[in-house]
């Protein structure tokens, strides 16, 4: 499909938001990804971005990217903002559940925060009495993306709570989640960051008992997501 590339806009020193518009109907769920076909040379690279806005929006959405030095992706979105690019179908199975029975537990690290934003949008607006809650871990205080966001809807609504974990005053992220009870009987978990910060996690999650039924991953860096 087609998408025009509006315009793009800093968040953090290291990511970029890139506003779009696809140029006909579209639809994509909570969670899932944009392929763009980039020029690699004779060929083609297929780089893939997040959704971190709500799907209501469409045709309007939001990109969350990582700006990688040397990455042929995001130099091929900053090179052509205002300008038609070609993109894929959504895709990606990293989704909520048609109908939530049970708390959300979102557990996100970095950029991996894009569709976790884009599933509490839809949580908002769908799932808001079953409650949710987000344990984000970042690099440093300026890369808390989406902070004052999440902070005011920790105030508006008291079924969501937000946990902060910035692994430049707090090392071990171990320890932070080793500290923390999780009902897994009554809760869903969705995991998305760098490998070792999803392995680690689920690792954390498996010794308390969680049930890996109950927990859905999305792992970035994998080829599918490369930047």
């Amino acid at each position: 499909m087609k998408v025009r590339i509006e315009r793009a806009a800093d968040i953090s020193p290291t990511v970029r938001i890139y506003f779009c518009r696809s140029l006909r109907e579209f639809i994509f769920l909570p969670g899932q990804y944009l392929s763009f076909f980039v020029p690699k040379g004779p060929g083609r690279a297929i780089r893939a971005y997040s959704f971190c806005s709500s799907p209501l929006a469409q045709p309007d959405f939001q990109l969350c990217v990582k700006r990688v030095p040397g990455g042929i992706g995001t130099a091929y979105l900053a090179e052509n903002v205002g300008k038609i690019v070609e993109a894929s179908e959504p895709g990606g199975e990293f989704i909520l559940p048609e109908r939530q029975r049970r708390k959300l537990i979102f557990l996100a690290a970095g950029a991996g925060i894009a569709p976790v934003r884009s599933q509490i949008f839809h949580w908002m607006s769908s799932f808001k009495t079953a409650g949710a809650e987000l344990i984000y871990r970042y690099g440093g205080a300026d890369e808390c993306l989406f902070q004052n966001e999440f902070l005011g809807l920790e105030k508006k609504h008291e079924s969501f709570s937000f946990v902060k974990s910035d692994s430049q005053t707090q090392k071990d992220w171990g320890a932070v989640l080793r500290d923390r009870h999780f009902p897994d009987k009554n809760a869903d978990f969705y995991i998305v960051g760098p490998p070792e910060f999803v392995n680690e996690t689920m690792k954390i999650l498996k010794n308390k008992g969680v049930d890996e039924g109950s927990v859905s991953l999305d792992i970035w860096g994998t080829e599918s997501y490369t930047i």
